[in-house]
C-alpha cells in the first residue's frame, strides 16, 4: 500500500523534473515576449555596440539548454557532478561578461571627455553624447549579465535541488 511513498520523486512521475524545467523556462520566454512586445528588449541590444550583451544572451540560452539536457539525465540517474558544475560556470561567467561589459562602457563614457571641449558649446553636445553613449553600454550589460545569471541560477537550483532528493531517496 505504501510502495508509492517509498519510491523516489522521479519514480513517480517519470518526467516530473523536465516539466518543472519546462514550467521555469516557459515563465521566461512569456517574459521575454513581454518585454519585446512593450519595446523593452530590443533597445538593450542596439544599444550595445560591442555585442557583450547578445554573447550574454547567447550564453544564456545554452545555460538553458544545457539546463534541460542535465534534467533528463537526472530523470534517467546518468548524471555526473560535472553536468551540475557547467550551469554553475555558466551563471558565472554570465555576471562576469556583464561586468566587462561594464567596464568597457566606463571606458568608452571616459574617452568622449575632451579636456579642450568643456568650454565649447559646439563640442560639449558631441561629448555628452560619447558619455550616454558608453553609460548606456555599461548599464545594459550589467543588466544582461545579471539577469542571464539569475535565471542559469533559477535552473542550476532546481536541478540541484533535485540531485539532493535523488541522492537522498538513494541512501535511505
Amino acid at each position: 500500500m505504501f510502495e508509492y511513498l517509498k519510491t523516489t520523486p522521479s519514480e513517480n512521475n517519470e518526467f516530473s523534473l523536465f516539466f518543472k524545467w519546462a514550467t521555469l523556462n516557459l515563465i521566461g520566454v512569456a517574459l521575454l515576449f513581454y518585454f519585446h512586445h512593450n519595446n523593452l528588449l530590443l533597445p538593450v541590444f542596439l544599444a550595445d555596440s560591442t555585442g557583450i550583451a547578445a554573447a550574454i544572451a547567447i550564453l544564456c540560452v545554452l545555460g538553458i539548454c544545457a539546463a534541460g539536457f542535465v534534467a533528463f539525465k537526472i530523470q534517467y540517474r546518468a548524471f555526473t557532478e560535472e553536468d551540475i558544475r557547467f550551469l554553475r560556470i555558466l551563471g558565472s561567467t554570465a555576471v562576469m561578461l556583464g561586468l566587462i561589459g561594464t567596464v568597457i562602457g566606463i571606458i568608452i563614457a571616459l574617452e568622449a571627455v575632451q579636456v579642450d571641449a568643456v568650454g565649447d558649446a559646439t563640442k560639449v553636445g558631441i561629448m555628452v553624447a560619447g558619455l550616454a553613449k558608453g553609460m548606456g553600454i555599461a548599464l545594459n550589460t550589467t543588466l544582461v549579465g545579471g539577469i542571464a545569471s539569475m535565471y542559469i541560477s533559477f535552473n542550476h537550483f532546481l536541478l540541484s535541488h533535485e540531485i539532493r532528493r535523488t541522492i537522498k531517496a538513494n541512501d535511505a
